[in-house]
């Protein structure tokens, strides 16, 4: 990915051991640092479903980001960046200017991303849908115990964490569930792939524990509520 690329980037150069200025940042795909010319590219509408950033920093410790899409090109002095930005001034090598620019436009606070979208969410949520993500965010710190578990577990025996219904119910009929998966051996999850706010769910044989707290007996098929914000999910007894 873009981002760990730049970041390995980061190690190796510095702005004593170039005598020019160098960019790296923008698209997926190309040879980095820019030092061909290359016409104007529009990272809105020419990233060939890659993946793209705007974030660009060079080896004299200096970045160029915006949270829009924007064009860029190579020329014979430089990059220019349309609409032209001035380079921010942040540190001495290619990790200082990464990692100032982590902490400027990254939240939380120095965290590195993975990846990177144009679009700022607090740009397209609405007033009730932070709500929402945080309370995906605090289902997943309550699963983290048994997903370290599983993880550990992964690392000494292979077996995945995220299973495959057949995989582990073999026999009872899941070769072609593509729609939900088991998460290790003891939760069935069940996530919304279509629009609506239901959906149906295929339990295994046994007695499995709804999420809101119902409890099914297995070996058939239910309708489970699925309105957006919950992903249900059953507990195996």
């Amino acid at each position: 990915m873009i981002m760990k690329k730049l970041l390995l980037l980061a190690m190796l150069f510095s702005c004593s051991a170039q005598a020019r200025e160098l960019w790296w940042g923008g698209a997926v795909g190309g040879r980095m640092p820019y030092t061909q010319p290359m016409k104007p590219f529009d990272l809105a509408s020419q990233n060939n479903n890659n993946q793209v950033a705007g974030l660009f920093v060079s080896n004299y410790g200096r970045y160029v980001w915006n949270d829009e899409p924007f064009v860029f090109g190579v020329y014979e002095q430089g990059v220019n960046f349309d609409p032209r930005q001035e380079p921010v001034e942040a540190g001495l090598t290619l990790r200082d200017t990464y990692l100032a620019a982590c902490v400027a436009h990254f939240p939380p606070s120095g965290t590195l991303p993975d990846t990177l979208f144009f679009t700022a969410p607090w740009r397209v949520l609405s007033e009730d849908d932070p709500a929402i993500v945080r309370e995906s965010a605090a289902l997943h710190g309550r699963f983290a115990p048994y997903i370290m578990e599983y993880a550990r577990a992964a690392v000494a025996t292979g077996e995945p964490i995220v299973r495959n219904m057949e995989y582990v119910f073999p026999g009872e009929g899941f070769v072609e569930c593509k729609d939900q998966f088991m998460l290790g051996d003891k939760y069935l999850v069940a996530p919304v792939v279509d629009d609506g706010d239901a959906r149906t769910v295929q339990l295994p044989r046994g007695r499995w524990r709804y999420d809101l707290g119902k409890i099914h007996c297995g070996g058939c098929t239910i309708t489970a509520d699925a309105p957006l914000g919950r992903i249900p999910y059953f507990e195996k007894l």
